[in-house]
């Protein structure tokens, strides 16, 4: 190709660039975030509010089912990723294509995918009527600032945008940053707000971002075993340290699972700022950067199966679980009446706003069925913790100081 050509060409794509970006320069909506601080906001479709949860691990812009009848006539189906699973999606011509309205910006999609997102209600607090995924952050500069609960749609980043980190990106357009916890080696985390704790690949499981296929010393098979060894089981790590760029964050748990993902119990302690188009995250620290998580599992830490009993594998001396009589190796039958995996994500989700303090835990020791309170005092609902408990409070590396 021609020099002069070549240029051409260079100008007229930064062009288009520059005027997707303008169309969003200073839109802004209000940030709505439940009790576990999973972000979300209100998109405006034929004149009415719709509560859209943000999801950057989703690839694409999903309407609930209940909202089929604002989409145009069928297109086709997509893989999208959720979390670490990839499903396929009906998507559907939007119509007209300025169809979502967020604040003043009308971003231009030509499809949105529709599938029922009811699973979210509980985890979000309210009913999921959409998922605003990435193919919306590929539009725009993103800026989501816990302290303000504002959500931002920019032409660029500012000076003020706080820390970059070089970002990678799936071949659909889901970023990764590349970090380490404490006991784990150095992997490429998936940045997920729409999940609630930080997860750690388990050895073996994860191959580079967005990849499906398996690392070069194993075989697929052997790779196939591992993630279904990984998927069957929920493990939690004890306390350790998040070091994510200049950053470290004591965790009081984590997943152990097929992929690493961040989650907002690391995200929600910053201003978190997405440039697709230079493929940079920025994290400036927020005024609760040093805060503990205020949720807490009562100090209950569980190995699920799916076809096991739940198990639990730890009980902190400073927890609940530990005033209650929980022991090391009891089985969880149930509590507030769940059963197995949701009993599982009940345990880690007894959170700070509302609801009950005590929560009925039905468990069995040697053969033999008891039930126990699980009470949580205000000590635990302020701090997520009781004395002496984790460590609270994040911090940032010195310039310099190797990063572990």
């Amino acid at each position: 190709m021609k020099p002069n050509v070549l240029m051409a060409v260079i100008v007229c794509l930064t062009f288009i660039d520059i005027s997707i970006c303008q169309q969003a320069n200073g839109a802004a909506v209000r940030l709505r975030t439940n009790a576990w601080e999973m972000p979300g906001i209100d998109v405006t479709i034929d004149g009415e509010a719709h509560f859209f949860q943000i999801d950057t691990s989703s690839s694409r812009t999903i309407f609930d089912s209940t909202l089929r009848e604002k989409l145009g006539a069928f297109k086709q189906r997509l893989p999208v990723r959720y979390f670490d699973v990839t499903s396929e999606v009906s998507f559907y011509m939007a119509s007209p294509k300025h169809l979502i309205h967020l604040g003043d910006w009308a971003p231009d999609l030509d499809i949105i995918g529709c599938s029922d997102l009811s699973s979210r209600n509980r985890d979000a607090g309210r009913a999921v009527q959409g998922i605003l995924g990435m193919d919306i952050f590929a539009l725009s500069v993103v800026r989501i600032d816990f302290d303000e609960c504002v959500v931002a749609f920019l032409s660029s980043a500012s000076n003020e945008s706080g820390e970059a980190l070089e970002c990678q990106f799936s071949p659909d357009g889901v970023p990764y940053v590349f970090g380490f916890y404490t006991g784990f080696a150095p992997s490429a985390f998936r940045v997920c707000t729409a999940r609630l704790f930080t997860s750690i690949a388990a050895p073996g499981t994860m191959a580079s971002p967005g990849s499906d296929r398996a690392p070069v010393d194993f075989t697929s098979n052997e790779r196939a075993k591992m993630e279904a060894d990984a998927r069957n089981v929920i493990r939690y790590t004890d306390g350790g340290t998040l070091v994510v760029g200049p950053f470290r964050r004591p965790l009081s748990q984590a997943y152990v699972w097929t992929n690493s993902m961040l989650g907002m119990d690391f995200l929600a302690r910053f201003v978190v700022t997405f440039d697709v188009a230079n493929r940079k995250l920025y994290l400036k620290p927020g005024r609760r950067f040093a805060a503990t998580n205020h949720w807490t599992s009562g100090g209950l830490f569980a190995i699920y199966r799916t076809r096991d009993p739940v198990v639990i594998h730890r009980v902190d001396d400073w927890s609940a679980g530990k005033a209650a009589g929980v022991e090391v190796g009891d089985v969880l039958l149930s509590i507030d009446g769940l059963v197995g995996y949701e009993a599982v994500r009940r345990l880690n989700c007894i959170v700070a706003a509302g609801g009950q303090k005590s929560h009925p835990l039905r468990l069995e020791r040697s053969g033999r069925e008891l039930v126990v309170k699980l009470d949580i005092n205000d000590d635990d609902l302020i701090r997520g913790t009781r004395k002496p408990g984790p460590p609270a409070g994040g911090s940032k590396l010195p310039a310099g100081e190797p990063d572990r």
